[in-house]
């Protein structure tokens, strides 16, 4: 128990017995940053692929749990999938938009509107009516 007054690296137990303490001698290292992507996973809910930057916000919070813990190495390794989801729902979130735009402005519409144009105290029905070969309208006017 004297030695342990005498060498402030050897501590002694509650027991008595006394034992060698090595973290004191070595410097202690820091500690890696933390890297959970949280930001970017946050900006992908923005995205319109829904079930997969959900998978990154979750990666992304246990990735942070891991770090506090004083897991480093399972931290790390969360933090990467959470990076890979999280470029994977941009992705498809930009593919999803592409799409839908393409497919908005490429399709033709066919306009079946009744428009009811007033002329002198009467009212007229148009229709129009497209054949699918020539695409040329025609109009049927019915008198009420």
């Amino acid at each position: 128990m004297a030695l342990g007054v005498l060498n402030p690296q050897v501590k002694s137990s509650l027991s008595g017995s006394v034992f060698f303490d090595r973290g004191s001698i070595a410097e202690q290292e820091p500690p890696p940053p933390l890297r959970s992507y949280l930001c970017l996973t946050i900006f992908t809910c923005f995205c319109p692929a829904y079930p997969v930057n959900i998978v990154a916000l979750v990666f992304s919070i246990m990735s942070r749990n891991s770090y506090y813990q004083g897991d480093f190495d399972g931290s790390m390794r969360l933090g990467k999938n959470a990076l890979y989801v999280a470029v994977a729902s941009i992705i498809i979130g930009l593919l999803i938009i592409a799409i839908t735009c393409i497919v908005h402005f490429t399709t033709v519409r066919h306009t079946h509107t009744l428009t009811p144009p007033v002329s002198s105290g009467k009212f007229f029905f148009m229709i129009f009516i497209s054949t699918p070969k020539t695409h040329s309208e025609s109009t049927i006017r019915l008198l009420l």
